[in-house]
């Protein structure tokens, strides 16, 4: 059997972009993210004729859920202003991995929670992002 390199992709340098006029603005200092998928809805079309007494299904439409985000920020800093006036918008936004490939969306601000300043800590805060659309995702140039 053939020997077959990896195509693993490291998470380091990975960033979450809100785009704000003309341009995306990095928020913060990315810890964590979760790369947006889907979720299909399933509907069930058995009839009294259903072929082998067993259920049929047809795919519906997908959801792509929502997303959550750990941001260490700096206090009252432009991109803390920048979540903080696009809060309930329909708002383009943008995750850039270390490789150049993107994932674009829409998506609706849902939370901003900031953690607890602990001592010994960093600031960070959990950003809740819900989904609004499709996903569009761009190779590296």
């Amino acid at each position: 059997m053939a020997e077959v390199a990896s195509t693993a992709v490291p998470s380091k340098g990975t960033v979450i972009k809100l785009k704000d006029g003309a341009s995306y603005v990095r928020l913060g200092d990315l810890t964590d993210v979760e790369i947006p998928g889907f979720d299909t809805e399933i509907i069930d079309a058995t009839h009294q004729e259903s072929p082998g007494m067993m259920r049929e299904k047809l795919g519906g439409f997908m959801d792509p859920g929502e997303i959550s985000a750990t941001v260490r920020f700096k206090p009252a800093s432009p991109e803390l202003e920048t979540i903080y006036d696009n809060a309930t918008k329909l708002c383009d936004w943008q995750i850039e991995f270390a490789g150049g490939e993107k994932c674009t969306f829409k998506g609706i601000l849902k939370s901003w929670k900031p953690a607890a300043a602990a001592v010994n800590g960093l600031l960070e805060g959990a950003l809740g992002i819900a989904v609004s659309g499709p996903l569009t995702w761009t190779a590296a140039p």
